[in-house]
């Protein structure tokens, strides 16, 4: 038992080494840049960064074992750091980029740009086009200012989730459109045992603990109409795995999205909910209406 604990806390530690390694690494650069061109260099120039791409078995995600070589790791899983990770570093374990320790810092998210001719297995999208695309919205509002005022130029942002009062089985993810139309859902159907809506629930009384599948509520919650704020809801695929003995001490603790190596499968732009964005005027990137909503992990 102290073996394990002492693992735990090792794999902790690894996590918030990671967390830090890439606002340093910003720092670093910046500092270099401006030391070596002899101060013409603004100390804080904008960075940009493309979250690592898909890799790895597109099965994985829906396998129940959860194979060791595609595990991915969280504050509350002791297996080895994975790719999913690796995502969360890159922004610092915000999820999203400019934050409190990235500033003047933009990403692009191309986890649904699986290299399918290398099977899987190549963390550089072959899909050129909706990568600069995106990278390039990102960087509109950060790296030229004067075009802050185009509307929907950052990628969706995820808010707090919410367990509606008395049903453990149904949780309500805020959606920060940033100027965005309105929230796309796909594969909004499944069956339990298929996570097709990428959203897990992890579950835990103290001794025991899981992840929980879940299914998105098949419904668009956002009009046409330009709103602040959406969101979407999603049910264990469980239902009834609250009312089993064996599991009435188990509570909410946490919820993650797409926090696997390939979470949406071989087809491109497959990921469960996206929010539709106008193309960026004059400008011929050959992008995609849309922006996946990022991966992300927090506390219930």
């Amino acid at each position: 038992m102290l073996l394990l604990l002492l693992v735990v806390v090792l794999l902790r530690l690894l996590l918030l080494l990671l967390l830090s390694l890439s606002s340093k690494m910003i720092r670093d650069w910046r500092r270099q840049w401006f030391a070596g061109t002899g101060g013409l260099t603004d100390e804080t120039f904008p960075f940009g960064f493309v979250q690592l791409n898909a890799i790895a078995d597109a099965t994985a995600y829906t396998e129940p074992t959860y194979p060791r070589d595609h595990k991915e790791w969280s504050v509350y899983d002791a297996a080895p750091t994975g790719y999913a990770a690796l995502r969360w570093s890159q922004s610092a374990g915000f999820g999203f980029a400019p934050n409190s320790l990235e500033a003047k810092v933009f990403q692009a998210v191309i986890v649904d740009t699986p290299d399918t001719a290398a099977g899987g297995y190549n963390v550089h999208s072959p899909f050129k086009q909706p990568v600069a695309s995106r990278l390039l919205r990102a960087a509109l509002p950060i790296a030229y200012p004067q075009q802050a005022a185009q509307p929907d130029c950052v990628s969706p942002r995820i808010g707090k989730a919410i367990v509606p009062s008395g049903d453990l089985k149904t949780y309500s993810v805020p959606i920060a459109l940033h100027g965005a139309q309105k929230v796309v859902i796909h594969n909004a159907t499944g069956t339990p045992g298929n996570n097709v809506s990428g959203f897990e629930v992890f579950v835990s009384d103290g001794t025991k603990s899981q992840w929980l599948n879940t299914l998105l509520v098949p419904a668009v919650p956002v009009s046409e109409a330009v709103k602040p704020e959406a969101s979407v809801t999603v049910r264990l695929a469980d239902e009834r795995f609250f009312e089993r003995e064996i599991n009435k001490a188990m509570k909410p603790i946490a919820m993650r999205y797409l926090w696997w190596g390939n979470p949406c499968g071989y087809t491109c732009f497959n990921c469960a909910v996206y929010v539709k964005v106008k193309e960026i005027a004059s400008i011929p990137t050959g992008e995609k209406d849309f922006l996946p909503l990022p991966p992300f992990y927090q506390a219930l």
